[in-house]
């Protein structure tokens, strides 16, 4: 990404991320007034059936995380290697000039005489 565009990428993240946050509260407080007030048509107290609301939107929200988990080090991971090829050839680019560094399998197949 160029530095460009950084003011952009940037907003789109946040954007993004209060957007997600938003739907993340809606959904759970949807399932916690949803499961409270079937408590409540069962006879339960209204504090016990909060709790119970409660309970299962933190259940959900959870659950919801520990899924996020595998595709967050899949997307990361992809990320910091192609960032981390970005940074070595621009480091490696100084002035214009082309990094004489050779690959592992060069320098190893070379032996040196002294």
């Amino acid at each position: 990404m160029t530095g460009r565009d950084a003011g952009v990428a940037s907003g789109l993240l946040s954007t993004a991320q209060n957007l997600g946050g938003a739907i993340g509260v809606a959904i759970a407080s949807s399932i916690a007034a949803s499961h409270s007030r079937t408590l409540v048509r069962h006879g339960y107290a209204t504090a016990a059936a909060l709790t119970g609301g409660f309970h299962w939107a933190l259940w959900v929200c959870g659950l919801t995380g520990l899924a996020a988990i595998p595709a967050a080090f899949v997307l990361i991971r992809r990320t910091r290697n192609a960032g981390a090829m970005a940074a070595e050839q621009a480091s490696s680019d100084v002035a214009g000039y082309p990094s004489t560094r050779r690959s592992r399998d060069e320098s190893s197949s070379k032996i040196s005489t002294v």
